[in-house]
């Protein structure tokens, strides 16, 4: 079980801006790495006791995963999350689809950013087969991306139909988009829009047709371990 310390907390003079790093053997302070944009996180080590949360890509505080939606077929969603400032594996993405009908599949993919100072999609690091979406429930893909402490990536969803509803979140109860606003006069901006036809992800990501993607933003959640 994670440890919990009790009674007196160590000396902290000079040890301003640390983030404390509990591990079953040793009690040290850790600096919070470069680049972590100011998230930090006590590490669940995979076996323990305690809570395995699923985050929401897009988004740094969403308030609510309400009304169903769907997205159009054959674009690409690239939408980013920053990995815990430990450090982890991504190792599950998933959506819950609604309803069910035939002939319809999804894929998803991780994708490296393309430069620290690029906030776009770049080498593709992992991608999924195309799976079933006819009918509802969880639908996940199990995956094995290692990720630096911080590090920025792209979580994708490629749909074959139109009509694949699973919850979004409306532009009007948004908590903290990641990227953030590219026209202040509109809605957040949750990533990218790419067109695509469905199929094997392309390597890199290709930026023609590329739209912001600043409509309702589909679920779609991951896994760290």
């Amino acid at each position: 079980m994670p440890k919990r310390i009790i009674g007196t907390l160590p000396d902290l003079t000079g040890e301003t801006n640390k983030v404390l790093g509990v591990t079953s053997e040793t009690l040290d302070w850790v600096d919070p790495p470069s680049g972590a944009a100011g998230f930090t996180t006590m590490k669940h080590r995979a076996g323990q006791l305690g809570i395995s949360p699923k985050y929401l890509a897009g988004v740094a505080v969403a308030r609510d995963v309400g009304a169903v939606s769907s997205a159009p077929a054959d674009v690409i969603r690239a939408l980013p999350i920053f990995c815990p400032s430990w450090g982890a594996t991504i190792t599950e993405l998933m959506v819950n689809i609604n309803s069910s009908a035939a002939s319809r599949n999804v894929r998803f993919a991780i994708y490296r950013n393309k430069a620290e100072d690029d906030l776009y999609p770049g080498d593709l690091a992992e991608e999924s087969s195309s799976l079933d979406a006819s009918s509802p429930g969880q639908l996940s893909a199990v995956v094995s991306v290692v990720c630096s402490p911080g590090e920025l990536v792209w979580i994708c969803y490629l749909p074959n139909n139109t009509s694949i509803s699973i919850p979004c979140i409306s532009t009007s109860s948004f908590g903290l988009p990641i990227v953030g606003f590219t026209d202040i006069s509109s809605a957040p901006t949750w990533g990218h829009l790419i067109p695509y036809s469905f199929g094997a992800y392309p390597d890199p990501m290709p930026t023609a047709g590329r739209t912001d993607y600043n409509s309702t933003l589909i679920s779609v959640f991951v896994t760290f371990s």
